[in-house]
């Protein structure tokens, strides 16, 4: 009798431990999990190029004084009006179905954003049920987020997803079977992001025919559209099918950009990201590493962005303004580079920085010293 009554207080115990599981407990195993079933308050809302923009408070608060909320808002609004160039018809039909963008800092979310289709609040114990934050694009990890030129293309894989789900889903058979003829009959995506379903086939894929080469950063892909062609002729004709009707192209990258005097269109030995801090999709590894690679990498994102700046000073006028502010810009950045080079090394000598300190010394004419 007694282990009858045991066993059903045992059986009634597991049974309460499944229902906070279930339920929404935020503690599982003194682990915290990725939670907004109830929803957040205090989100500051804004209007960028159109795009309607709630700011959590975990990203509002830390930012201090008006200038670190106005680098980040610039920096939205960079990463919109770059899109809206690129596929300018789907950012439209983004804002016309009233679909919005998230930006939160949520450390224990697995990716640094994702796209949040309507009704996924059915099925998707993250979000609330009231579908209030369905519709959407959630940028998970505003905090860390920013990092051009490759937060576009981030960015233009989820509103790929828009596109398929959103206003192609009719053609999902479709997709998939292009993905099913691409995929399994080419080795070359083995391994790739884009190999992982007929979705993300899509967005990736969607992503690199749409954008400049030198803005696609993801390993193993091609570099644009002319080099997708090569890569899969099939994935080209499912992109030139489905974006046929954009101003893609490309835009405004038509043409190779001209040479410019006292700049090298050279990229940095440190251009792609070391392997501890880089995973070959949306996902940071959560690698332990040393405080040195924390500072390299800092230092590579720095150089990163006077790259990308360098380029984009060569075709013109474009969102980010006139080619001699750009070229500025550029200029700027590879001179903090610098000064965190030169802190990098008195804070680890026994690091080799050698060879990109020179190259950096010399975008900004120094030629002799530290």
């Amino acid at each position: 009798m007694k282990d009858i009554t045991m066993n059903k207080i045992i059986h009634t115990f597991q049974i309460i431990l499944l229902l906070a599981v279930i339920t929404g407990s935020n503690q599982v195993s003194g682990v915290t999990v990725f939670d907004l079933r109830n929803g957040k308050s205090g989100f500051e809302v804004h209007e960028i190029n159109g795009m309607k923009i709630l700011i959590a408070p975990e990203v509002g608060l830390p930012l201090k004084g008006t200038t670190q909320k106005g680098r980040l808002l610039s920096n939205m609004r960079r990463v919109l009006k770059q899109t809206e160039k690129l596929m300018p018809r789907t950012y439209s039909e983004f804002n016309q179905l009233s679909y919005k963008v998230y930006l939160l800092h949520e450390p224990h979310a697995g990716d640094r954003l994702e796209f949040i289709r309507e009704g996924q609040e059915k099925w998707d114990r993250r979000i609330p049920r009231d579908g209030s934050m369905s519709r959407s694009i959630m940028i998970f990890r505003t905090l860390d987020f920013f990092d051009p030129p490759y937060d576009i293309f981030y960015f233009v894989h989820e509103m790929a997803h828009f596109h398929h789900i959103g206003l192609n889903e009719n053609m999902n058979s479709v997709i998939k079977g292009f993905y099913e003829k691409a995929v399994k009959t080419n080795r070359k995506f083995g391994g790739l992001y884009a190999a992982k379903n007929h979705m993300e086939y899509y967005a990736e894929v969607s992503a690199t025919y749409l954008m400049p080469r030198h803005m696609v950063p993801r390993k193993g892909l091609p570099k644009g559209a002319a080099a997708l062609k090569e890569y899969s002729a099939v994935t080209h004709e499912m992109c030139k099918r489905f974006w046929g009707n954009e101003n893609n192209n490309n835009y405004p990258y038509k043409k190779p950009p001209p040479a410019v005097a006292g700049i090298s269109g050279q990229r940095c030995a440190f251009f792609t990201p070391p392997e501890t801090m880089w995973n070959n999709t949306l996902q940071l590894k959560p690698t332990k590493i040393s405080e040195s690679e924390k500072e390299l990498w800092r230092i590579q994102r720095v150089i990163r962005t006077a790259e990308y700046y360098e380029v984009i000073s060569r075709i013109g006028f474009t969102a980010e303004g006139a080619p001699e502010q750009v070229r500025k810009k550029a200029l700027e950045f590879y001179e903090r580079a610098h000064i965190m080079m030169i802190i990098f090394q008195r804070r680890y000598p026994n690091h080799n920085i050698e060879n990109i300190r020179r190259k950096v010394m010399g975008k900004i004419g120094i030629t002799n010293g530290r």
